[in-house]
């Protein structure tokens, strides 16, 4: 970044910034990545760059939503729809659909989350965005999952994860393993569901996903606690 500030390319500048903000989000450090995203905003708005600076929003969007600030991402989001709508860049409607639609779950407003997921998967499935598809898959199957419908949840983690693993996703690959092993941890099986939470945590520690790889261990720290195993616990709790 310091050569590209002292070669004054403006674009190539903000394009490096956009990928070090998205890297710190996948590492969870967001006043970081933050930064570096509204470094690239102020440079793509100089440039009129409309697709990038719908980009960037939804970045920072998915920043607030890590940070609990759901109005914000959700006010983000919706200048970003509105944004992409203007330039009918369909990739990017569909992209601020599902993250509005992400957010609105933890709001627990499920009706209006579905509809909005189901906005963004009809628009994904036309252009063939199969990462897209399997976000979507995934959502629905929280959205499932906080209504108490496991059996439905399963389902779209099922479809999530068969999409995700053809395409060699390992972030989303460990976010629905342990999604799946959450349902069967609600399900009562807590065999299946630490074998889950494992499978996952091999995948975030071999991509660095530290946010998921924490979630694992606390989870797996928890279900050894319950199943008697003291000293294995206390040992998870202290990685996580």
């Amino acid at each position: 970044i310091k050569i590209l500030e002292q070669q004054n390319d403006r674009k190539a500048l903000a394009d490096a910034s956009y990928k070090l903000g998205s890297a710190y989000i996948q590492i969870g450090k967001f006043p970081e990545a933050k930064e570096q995203i509204n470094n690239a905003l102020k440079i793509h708005e100089e440039l009129s760059d409309k697709v990038a600076i719908g980009m960037d929003l939804l970045r920072l969007a998915a920043i607030e939503s890590n940070l609990s600030n759901y109005e914000k991402s959700v006010e983000l989001s919706t200048k970003a729809l509105e944004i992409n709508k203007a330039i009918a860049n369909q990739k990017g409607i569909a992209d601020a659909y599902r993250q509005i639609g992400v957010v609105q779950q933890w709001q627990d407003k499920y009706d209006e989350a579905l509809k909005n997921i189901q906005n963004a998967l009809d628009i994904y499935e036309g252009i063939n965005d199969k990462e897209g598809i399997t976000k979507c898959h995934n959502t629905v199957g929280g959205i499932y999952w906080r209504k108490g419908n496991l059996d439905e949840a399963m389902e779209e983690y099922n479809k999530a994860f068969s999409v995700a693993e053809a395409l060699n996703k390992k972030s989303l690959m460990s976010d629905i393993l342990g999604n799946m092993g959450l349902i069967y941890w609600n399900q009562g099986d807590s065999e299946k569901a630490l074998e889950y939470y494992e499978k996952s945590n091999v995948i975030a520690r071999e991509i660095e996903f530290k946010s998921g790889e924490s979630i694992n261990l606390f989870n797996m720290a928890i279900l050894n606690m319950e199943g008697g195993e003291f000293e294995e616990a206390q040992e998870l709790y202290q990685k996580s």
